[in-house]
This record gives C-alpha cells, sequence and structure tokens, in this order.
C-alpha cells in the first residue's frame, strides 16, 4: 500500500512539473490594440484639506462587579 501511494505521489509530482514548464497558450496571442504611449497631463492645484482638529472627551472609569459570596 505504501509502495502504490509513494508511486502515485510521484506521478503527480512528474506530471506537476511538466504541467508548469509546459507554454501557456494564452500567452501567445498576441494584442491587437497597439500599446499607447502615456502623455504627460499638467497637474492642477488643488487645495487641500484643513487639518480636523480632534478632542478627547474624558471617559469614567467603569466600576468592577462585586465578586459573589459564598452561601453557607
Amino acid at each position: 500500500m505504501f509502495v502504490a501511494l509513494s508511486a502515485l505521489v510521484v506521478v503527480s509530482m512528474i506530471c506537476g512539473t511538466i504541467v508548469i514548464f509546459l507554454p501557456d497558450p494564452q500567452r501567445r496571442v498576441q494584442p491587437t490594440v497597439p500599446p499607447t504611449v502615456p502623455t504627460a497631463t499638467p497637474l492642477e492645484a488643488t487645495p487641500s484639506p484643513s487639518p480636523v482638529v480632534a478632542t478627547l472627551t474624558p471617559t469614567l472609569a467603569v466600576a468592577p462587579s462585586p465578586l459573589p459570596r459564598p452561601t453557607s
């Protein structure tokens, strides 16, 4: 049983290696539209937003709940 499973693992590794190195048929297709050359576009000056100042409000500490007392 161990030999059969080991042989299957070896065969699957060999097949996986072959599939990886085969050329992908989709990569052979040439693009129909020629690539466009990017052109420089002028940048417009936009005003940056003013920084927002956040004020922290103090939070009250929550008192721990009392421990239950043992009943006798």
